[in-house]
């Protein structure tokens, strides 16, 4: 018998550097395959937080992410990582949502109704080198700036 792909605790912030946690849920089943699924978390200087690739919402999650700062963004990296996003979405209306090209066409395709404050441009989504001075530099900017968000989301 196979075993379940997970990395316990799940649904519960877990610190793994300064202003930044990763959210293990799942696992999830795609294509027959029970996968686990991960968020990443990032404190943006202003204090909000930035939510990459959104995990399963629940009460006691979002209550944990709260304690360590207002939602202020919601990422959809790509066209496979934006299913939890409707509930989060609901949860926090406040919150900007930026989806990766194909993610709201995929999203209304599929009956779920999401709303983006923008798009990430395709040409910075290319993998490339670790720039993790630049990402310092986008999260030192201000927390609501399109711009920053825009910018970390290309290099985590």
């Amino acid at each position: 018998m196979a075993q379940e792909a997970s990395y316990p605790p799940l649904d519960t912030p877990k610190r793994v550097a300064e202003e930044v946690w990763v959210v293990d849920s799942g696992p999830q089943r795609v294509l027959g395959l029970r996968l686990p699924v991960r968020m990443t978390v990032l404190r943006l200087a202003g204090g909000g937080l930035w939510l990459h690739s959104p995990t399963r919402h629940t009460p006691r999650l979002a209550a944990a992410l709260t304690e360590l700062g207002p939602i202020a963004h919601l990422v959809a990296p790509n066209t496979a990582h934006w299913t939890h996003l409707s509930p989060w979405q609901k949860a926090f209306p406040e919150a900007s949502l930026w989806a990766a090209p194909g993610v709201m066409g995929r999203a209304r395709d599929q009956g779920t109704e999401l709303r983006a404050a923008g798009e990430l441009p395709a040409s910075r989504l290319r993998p490339g080198p670790a720039r993790s001075s630049r990402w310092r530099s986008a999260a030192r900017a201000s927390p609501r700036s399109p711009s920053s968000t825009m910018r970390a989301a290309a290099w985590c």
